[in-house]
């Protein structure tokens, strides 16, 4: 199981809606850990305007706003 942090922001909607379709397609494969982007400078000046933002494992960038089924099997293999 790979682990994936999801750069969210409380009340978030689209944070929301990117989690449950990530896990929905991918859940036997991966792991979320929801991180508010707010509390990490430097994701915040790199991602903040696009949250919700998925990094993999490494904490390189593999979608944003909405979910790019191809850039996470990709993050996979």
């Amino acid at each position: 199981m790979l682990r994936f942090t999801l750069l969210i922001r409380p009340g978030c909607h689209l944070c929301e809606d990117l989690e449950a379709e990530v896990l929905a397609a991918f859940g036997d494969r991966v792991e979320i850990e929801a991180v508010q982007v707010d509390h990490h400078p430097a994701w915040l000046a790199e991602y903040g305007s696009r949250i919700p933002v998925l990094l993999d494992a490494r904490d390189c960038f593999v979608c944003a706003i909405s979910m790019d089924a191809n850039a996470i099997e990709t993050a996979l293999s």
